[in-house]
Formats: C-alpha cells, sequence, structure tokens
C-alpha cells in the first residue's frame, strides 16, 4: 500500500561557503582592531598623556627656579660692577705712583732754586725748626743719582756727593716731600775715581714711598 506524506518536508538551511569567510574575516578584523586598541593605542595614549603631565610639570620648576634666581642674577651683576670699579680703582692708584711718576719728584727735588712737593703743615714745620730747614741757595749740582730702585712700597737711592752735607741736604729735601716717607740715610765713604782722581762721597738712601 502506498503512503503519501503530504507534510511538506523541512530542510535544513545552510549559509554559503563564501559568506562563512567572509563573517570570520570581518569577525577577525574586529577582534584584531580590539586587539591593537587594547594593547597598541591605549598604551600610547597613556605614555603621551604622562609626557604631557611629565611636561607640565619640568615647566613649572624651571618657572619656579628661573623666578628664584632673578633676584640673584641682579646681585651676581651688582657684584662684578663692584669689582671692576674697584679694579679701576686700583688700576689709578697704582698708576699713581709708578717709578716715572717718582722720578719726576726727584727730579724736582734736584733742581736749582726749587723746593720738593710739601703739605702746608710740613712747610710750616721745617720753617719752625731749625734743624728741619733747607739750605737757601743749596745747589743740587753737588750731587748725581746713580741708581733708584723701588719694590712693593720701598725705595733704594744711591748716589755720590762732594761732601757728607750735600748728601744730608738730599735726604732732607726727600723728608719734607709728601712723595717720601722714612726717609733714612746710610753710613757711606769716601772713594776715588779711578779715570779722574777725584775724590767723591758715595752715599746710600732708603725709605718708602707715598702711595
Amino acid at each position: 500500500m502506498i503512503k503519501i506524506n503530504l507534510l511538506a518536508q523541512q530542510r535544513a538551511k545552510r549559509t554559503p561557503k563564501g559568506q562563512q569567510d567572509i563573517a570570520v574575516g570581518m569577525a577577525a578584523v574586529a577582534i584584531l582592531g580590539a586587539l591593537t586598541f587594547l594593547f597598541v593605542h591605549q598604551p600610547m595614549q597613556e605614555e603621551v598623556e604622562q609626557r604631557r603631565i611629565s611636561n607640565q610639570k619640568i615647566k613649572k620648576r624651571n618657572e619656579a627656579l628661573k623666578n628664584k634666581t632673578k633676584d640673584f642674577e641682579k646681585l651676581q651683576a651688582a657684584f662684578e660692577a663692584a669689582q671692576e670699579q674697584q679694579a679701576a680703582i686700583d688700576r689709578l692708584n697704582d698708576a699713581r705712583a709708578t717709578p716715572a711718576y717718582l722720578m719726576f719728584e726727584l727730579s724736582r727735588i734736584l733742581r736749582p732754586d726749587t723746593l720738593p712737593t710739601m703739605s702746608q703743615r710740613t712747610a710750616q714745620r721745617i720753617q719752625s725748626n731749625p734743624n728741619q730747614r733747607l739750605t737757601v741757595g743749596w745747589d743740587p749740582k753737588h750731587v748725581w743719582v746713580q741708581s733708584f730702585n723701588e719694590t712693593k712700597g720701598r725705595f733704594t737711592l744711591r748716589g755720590g756727593a762732594q761732601s757728607d752735607g750735600d748728601m744730608t741736604e738730599l735726604a732732607q729735601r726727600l723728608t719734607a716731600s709728601m712723595y717720601f716717607n722714612d726717609v733714612i740715610p746710610q753710613a757711606g765713604d769716601e772713594v776715588s775715581d779711578k779715570r779722574s782722581g777725584v775724590t767723591y762721597y758715595r752715599f746710600t738712601i732708603t725709605g718708602r714711598v707715598a702711595y
């Protein structure tokens, strides 16, 4: 006996293979994008943010240091300016008492009818003290200077004179000068010039220069 099944048989629906590949590919891309975001993009973004915060901190610290050192730079500039000014003063003081300057005063002392450069107080003391009074009309040609050396404020003058009195007069004029201090004539001796046979008094005078 023949049986006829009138119910339609349900067939299982199958997705074509091509569509399955596309779906798998899209899922893989989505997963790869998620992994890239989680493990690459997000860490990079966090690193960038950390660097930005670090740069801001460094900038604030630099500004704070700049504000702190602003007054120091002014003080340093003022200090350097004061040093330069003091150096200029020292140079002027050194130039004021150069050997050439001292030699000018010495040439004045050895000039006929010319008194040494004296302060008013020294001039009054010499006039009131006969022992310190300078000889009027003394001829400086009676003495001659052989050498004059100055080192660290102390000088040594060596020369010759016709007599002991001429050397004493020279020492008194150096003492009266405001540019020489502590003038001390050393013990001299008589010597005879070998060529001319003339006997003269050889002397040495020491002291300090007035800076």
